[in-house]
């Protein structure tokens, strides 16, 4: 309920924000119609997201949420 954590290398990281009731999904071509990228985001770019912020790279970032949408929050 409220999204598990875990720690590397001392760096707490957010596993999934808590959402709402669950609903059934609509189809591919009705969730990427308004994505920009107009495809769904592949394993290795979400894990590069999390080696980002894990690197020294983001030494200086602190309290976001980092969105791996493929720009469909733009």
């Amino acid at each position: 309920e409220n999204g598990e954590t875990m720690v590397v290398d001392g760096q707490k990281i957010s596993l999934g924000i808590p959402m709402g009731a669950k609903k059934e999904a609509p189809p591919p071509a009705v969730v990427f119609a308004d994505t920009p990228l107009k495809r769904a985001g592949q394993v290795e770019e979400a894990a590069g997201s999390i080696l980002l912020l894990c690197s020294p790279f983001a030494s200086y970032v602190t309290g976001h949420t980092l969105e791996v949408t493929g720009g469909k929050g733009i």
